[in-house]
């Protein structure tokens, strides 16, 4: 079950535009996962738009793959799941 006392309303908006779901497999998220990583973006790395549910399984899955493809596969299932609201 996720915190919601260790995440800010910001963050909590993203979760909840998602109902809680991981982005990309569906199952309870745990974890925000930065599309473009702080590291590459100092300054708006935690921009909402850069940021997505997931839960722990594909969060580590993002990362094995490596940013230009997990951000790649997971911004496309973003607008996906926007365009059918």
């Amino acid at each position: 079950m996720l915190d919601k006392k260790l995440w800010s309303e910001e963050e909590l908006k993203i979760f909840a535009e998602f109902d809680y779901r991981c982005l990309d497999c569906g199952k309870y998220a745990v974890t925000l996962h930065e599309l473009v990583p702080k590291s590459l973006a100092p300054k708006t790395w935690n921009n909402p738009e850069n940021r997505v549910p997931l839960c722990n399984k594909c969060h580590r899955k993002a990362h094995d793959v490596g940013t230009k493809q997990s951000k790649i596969t997971l911004e496309a299932k973003r607008y996906d799941i926007r365009k059918f609201r």
